[in-house]
């Protein structure tokens, strides 16, 4: 149980290096191409082989969504972050503008 647990903790950091290193697109085709390759797969094949496959895929998809999750889901909030302070930061400089009008008439 234990080397199964480090199996899992090395390929999420695997994968949240992945997810950090491309582009948000990659990993959502990633995603999504490992949703088709179960249907196509299940499609094929008899239904308890489709449940068996399932039960293998669906740790490291899950453990992948994850990793994919909070990696953009911080560069998300770094990026909104950064625009409040852009924003602010337009509004004092407006602010000072007004000011530096007003005194110079």
């Amino acid at each position: 149980m234990y080397l199964l647990g480090v199996y899992f903790s090395k390929y999420y950091d695997w994968c949240y290096a992945f997810s950090g290193r491309n582009r948000r697109w990659v990993g959502a085709g990633l995603l999504f191409s490992w949703f088709l390759v179960f249907c196509v797969m299940a499609s094929f094949l008899p239904g308890w082989m489709s449940v068996l496959i399932l039960l293998a895929m669906s740790p490291f998809q899950g453990l992948f969504m994850l990793a994919f999750h909070r990696v953009w889901e911080k560069q998300d909030q770094v990026e909104s972050g950064r625009r409040n302070q852009l924003w602010k930061t337009k509004k004092l400089l407006g602010r000072f503008e007004k000011l530096a009008r007003s005194k110079g008439r």
